[in-house]
Order: C-alpha cells, then sequence, then structure tokens
C-alpha cells in the first residue's frame, strides 16, 4: 500500500503542525514497542504492527527529526480523520479501515486520549466470498481421493468437515484425535478454550488412510504431527497451502485453503455430504486414531 502524500507541506494537506505529529510519533514508537511486549498471539501481533508501520509513514511524511511536542487531543483527532480520508482516495475497503481504526482506539486508550467517532459513509464493502460451486466442490474432492497421497483427500476433508483454521491445521497432532463414547472426536484449542468437532465416519477413514502411509515415510514415524514436515517438525502454513492450491491446478479451479472454508461455510451441509458420497466409509487399519 502506498502511503506517500506527495511534496504538498503536511500542515496543507491534513491541517495538523509538524510539531504536534512529532509528539504524536513518539506515542507510536512507544505503543508499538508496548504492543511488541504484549503476551499476544504472534499473528495478532504482526498484524497490529504492520498496521501500525502504515500508519506511521503517514504520519512521518515530510516531518523532520527535532521537534519539539506539542501533543493535542484535536491534533489526533484530526489526523484520524484526515487518514481516513486518505483510506477512501486509495479505495481501501471498509474491513480494512476498521481494522485501523480498531488499533487507533487501542492507541488512544494507551495514551490516554479521547477518541472521535469517524464517518465511514462512501467506503466500498468487502467482496463477497468465491465459493465453489457443487460441481467444481465434486471435481475437487474427486481429484483429492485420485492424488498421489493420501494426504490430499485428508486435508481437504479436514476444511470441509470441521471448522479448522490453516494454522490449527498446521499445529494438529495425533494425540488431537480422541475416541469417544460419541465416536472419534477432534480437539481444538481456541482463544484460550478447548473445543470438541465430531469427526465423522468418512474423515475417519481418509485420516487413518493418510496415518498408514505417513508410517512408511521414515522421516515422518517420530513425530507427533499428524502433518509433519520432511525434517518430521510442523509443516508450514504455506506449504499445507501450496498442498491445497496444487489439487485446486489439477482440478482446473483456483483453490486456497480459505476459499475450502469458506465454501465449508457458505454451502448447505447437503451439498458438502453429496460430494463425498463416493469416499469410503470402511478400511481396515491398526491406525493410530
Amino acid at each position: 500500500m502506498d502511503m506517500s502524500i506527495g511534496s504538498q507541506n503536511i500542515e496543507s494537506v491534513i491541517g495538523v503542525s509538524p510539531q504536534a505529529l512529532s509528539s504524536i510519533n513518539e506515542q507510536l514508537e512507544s505503543f508499538e514497542l508496548w504492543i511488541s511486549k504484549k503476551p499476544i498471539k504472534y499473528g495478532t501481533r504482526r498484524v497490529y504492527c504492520s498496521r501500525l508501520r502504515h500508519f506511521r509513514v503517514f504520519v512521518q511524511q515530510q516531518t523532520s527529526q527535532g521537534f519539539m511536542p506539542n501533543y493535542r487531543t484535536n491534533s489526533f483527532n484530526q489526523l484520524i480523520r484526515s487518514f481516513v480520508t486518505y483510506a477512501q482516495k486509495q479505495d481501501l475497503s471498509l474491513h480494512t479501515v476498521n481494522n485501523f481504526l480498531s488499533l487507533f482506539r487501542q492507541f488512544a486508550d494507551y495514551s490516554s486520549l479521547p477518541m472521535e467517532e469517524v464517518s465511514l459513509i462512501g467506503f466500498r464493502e468487502p467482496k463477497e466470498k468465491c465459493l465453489l460451486t457443487e460441481q467444481e466442490l465434486q471435481v475437487c474432492v474427486k481429484v483429492a481421493r485420485d492424488g498421489k497421497s493420501k494426504r490430499d483427500l485428508a486435508l481437504v476433508l479436514l476444511f470441509l468437515k470441521t471448522d479448522l483454521r490453516l494454522g490449527e491445521c498446521r499445529d494438529l497432532r495425533i494425540s488431537d484425535f480422541v475416541r469417544t463414547a460419541n465416536g472419534v472426536m477432534m480437539q481444538l484449542v481456541r482463544g484460550g478454550r478447548t473445543k470438541f468437532e465430531k469427526v465423522d465416519r468418512i474423515l475417519h477413514v481418509a485420516l487413518v488412510q493418510w496415518l498408514d502411509e505417513r508410517a512408511k515415510v521414515p522421516c515422518y514415524r517420530n513425530s507427533t504431527y499428524l502433518f509433519p514436515g520432511m525434517t518430521g517438525k510442523k509443516i508450514s502454513t504455506n506449504a499445507l497451502d501450496a498442498t491445497i492450491r496444487r489439487i485446486g491446478i489439477d482440478s482446473g479451479l483456483t483453490m486456497s485453503c480459505r476459499r475450502l472454508r469458506d465454501t465449508a461455510h457458505g454451502l448447505p451441509a447437503e451439498i458438502i455430504h453429496t460430494a463425498c458420497l463416493d469416499l469410503p466409509t470402511d478400511y481396515n487399519s491398526a491406525g493410530a486414531i
């Protein structure tokens, strides 16, 4: 995202003096350091810091070092309104701007500053999610079933039949699947809470087939991860997503883990079930699940 505002004088562009900007920038630096030390998830911290860097580029544009602090509440709110105006000219989505505003509110709380409400009229709505059609889904499942590795089908079904996210899929261990009186359950820890999801028969068989294949690969045998990398450690999210994208290419489709997950949430359960009707529901194995 290009955050440049050209060679005009900053005060004439946004109505805030360089002195005030200098002080706000000092506060932003302190806020970023504070975020970097907070016990939050790595991904959340990375998003916060990325948005902060974008905003700081906007604040720093055409300001020089050495201005004395002249920190004023109205300067901060002027700056926010100006940034929102700038974001609209850059055609940022409503979702993106709301994410920035959420960060600004946290900064205002951190700095003990009142933050005024900002009008978001005129911003474009996020694009509609691009779901697979029923026919495309059937092709995708068939290609995964006939793929060179049983891992392909296990991956596709995990995203279609559970609420699993990409990072959670990477972190899955074999021990996260437990047998109960109600069948096999998948254990997930999300937001500090543990939840269990039912593993249906088709997904169970696909997982067991993958485990049988996995057991024959020497570098996988001692790993506790369901989908280990070639070193036996956890695989990367990029590698998992690349697998799904390859299945999409083989299916003649544009595919990603996100699109597959959106499809699972956006299509009726009956369509997902129909796409999997030709998959096996019985398999003899001494698998770990």
